[in-house]
């Protein structure tokens, strides 16, 4: 008897849960693409791979968000990252604003550049430090997520 009503409970939980989810994540129209890029000059191959994996998604429609945090700042800085490119691929700083150019949201984690050594007037065009607004307005329902 007692597994039965933890078994009506249960279920009425994940009802009330089912039915509160969507109230609690935003809906978005187009998905999201989100690459976390952590690694800095250090990893230039990974930097690479997450940057290639932005383009491949505004190639494929769909809104792209590049986060640069711990590391990652150092791609957007005109002086620091002015040079940096891995093997013979365009220099990260062109990348980039290419990115940006082409609809891609480039944010700068704020703390962590400052910990770099990069200013805000420091980023390249169309990168920009991040906001609690502008990083968490861009997730939701249809965000993925990848970490480079």
């Amino acid at each position: 008897m007692l597994t039965r009503r933890f078994a009506i409970i249960v279920a009425a939980l994940a009802v009330f849960a089912a039915a509160a989810a969507p109230s609690l994540v935003k809906s978005q129209s187009r998905p999201v693409v989100v690459i976390n890029l952590t690694s800095g000059a250090e990893d230039l191959h990974s930097a690479w791979m997450g940057l290639s994996l932005a383009r491949m998604s505004l190639e494929e429609k769909r809104d792209v968000v590049v986060f640069l945090n711990v590391r990652g700042p150092v791609f957007a800085s005109r002086s620091k990252g002015a040079n940096l490119a891995y093997r013979n691929h365009p220099r990260f700083s062109a990348t980039l604003t290419g990115l940006a150019g082409r609809g891609a949201q480039v944010l700068v984690c704020p703390l962590c550049a400052r910990e770099l050594g990069i200013t805000e007037k420091d980023l390249i065009p169309g990168a920009s430090f991040a906001t609690r607004q502008s990083l968490f307005s861009r997730l939701g329902d249809n965000t993925v997520v990848f970490t480079y």
